[in-house]
């Protein structure tokens, strides 16, 4: 009889902390636009290495190709050890004139033909959207091409935005610890500290000065919407033509999951979109004319 009571306190106690901590989320999920509000995002997605096998299976998403684009993979070029990497091509079925010669590379996914340099954006997402600007920034320091525009989506910039940092508030989808993983994987040591490459993390970066014209889109839910204001502010200061779109009550990676299907998310798309085309169409003296909180 003892043993059972010690079980059903114990189990009490386990649900009684289980509906705090739900309760704690879902108090958090009022700053989550309304149209964006789903039960899902009350479950704590957990980015480590044991679990990256099961959540790509669950949250990757592939969307067919649109009518009148034409896709094909290929092999780029070989790395110094030999590694070609794969990429996916994507080409309208009838090329825009004015486009002809343009290319959008994204990270992870993307990759140009035979191009006009000087209409090139170089774009990505998230982690792909840290990725680009490490690009963009050995572009600018080791030539010769000069892409016409950075477009970074919510973009992984900072390795110091970890538990414990300003950004500890818990945030939808993506989390100050799974954020601490993904650095740690990425830079092979323990990121936040004074031995994190410059090169491989874009907001340590000291000098933004003669950098592209820059589109850079967050929510402010988002864990990176600090840094992706901070980086913002710098280029601004740093005389760079600068593009900031912060979208209220937008989730990380909520414009993957809803795409056009709720109004916030089909604008938030659209003005990267548009962004693009400006730069790809008009080159850089369009590309990022304004500085924008929305």
């Amino acid at each position: 009889m003892r043993l059972l009571r010690r079980w059903v306190d114990t189990v009490l106690v386990l649900a009684v902390a289980a509906a705090v901590v739900l309760l704690r989320r879902a108090m958090r999920l009022r700053a989550v636009h309304p149209d964006l509000r789903q039960p899902a995002l009350l479950v704590a997605v957990p980015f480590r290495r044991w679990s990256l096998p099961v959540v790509r299976r669950v949250l990757v998403l592939s969307t067919p190709v649109v009518d009148g684009v034409v896709h094909h993979e290929a092999l780029g070029p070989a790395t110094p050890d030999g590694h070609r990497p794969r990429l996916e091509v994507h080409r309208p079925r009838s090329p825009d004139p004015d486009l002809a010669s343009a290319v959008l590379l994204w990270l992870h996914d993307g990759g140009p033909g035979q191009v006009d340099p000087g209409r090139l954006v170089v774009a990505g997402a998230s982690a792909g959207g840290g990725l680009a600007a490490s690009l963009v920034h050995h572009l600018h320091d080791h030539g010769p091409v000069r892409p016409a525009l950075q477009a970074l989506v919510y973009p992984m910039l900072d390795d110091r935005t970890l538990p414990g940092s300003a950004a500890r508030v818990p945030r939808p989808v993506w989390s100050s610890r799974s954020n601490w993983f993904g650095w740690q994987s990425l830079l092979g040591l323990e990121p936040g500290g004074d031995r994190s490459p410059e090169a491989a993390v874009p907001a340590r970066r000291a000098d933004l000065s003669s950098l592209p014209p820059t589109w850079i889109g967050v929510g402010d839910v988002d864990l990176f919407h600090d840094e992706c204001v901070r980086h913002a502010d710098r280029l601004v200061a740093a005389g760079v033509r600068t593009e900031l779109v912060v979208a209220h009550g937008l989730y990380h990676g909520a414009d993957a999951a809803k795409g056009d299907r709720v109004t916030l998310t089909r604008e938030f798309r659209a003005a990267f979109h548009a962004a693009v085309r400006a730069a790809l169409t008009e080159g850089p003296q369009r590309a990022a004319r304004r500085r924008v909180r929305g």
